[in-house]
């Protein structure tokens, strides 16, 4: 899943009209962490929006 993932969020990354939006369910909790650090790597933080089940929504 991990090589998946930084490949879909590296896609044209620098191209705001072509970059992939993605919907993410991480269940347990532990997936997030790697994919903060692929949004982080490939500058695309900004595009990151998290959404918890404590109704908490954080950008």
């Amino acid at each position: 899943m991990y090589p998946f993932t930084r490949q879909l969020i590296k896609y044209k990354y620098q191209d705001y009209n072509s970059k992939l939006g993605m919907l993410i369910l991480d269940v347990k909790g532990n997936y997030y962490s790697q994919v903060e650090k692929y949004a982080s790597y490939y500058r695309r933080n900004e595009d990151l929006i998290v959404i918890e089940l404590r109704w908490k929504y954080q950008i």
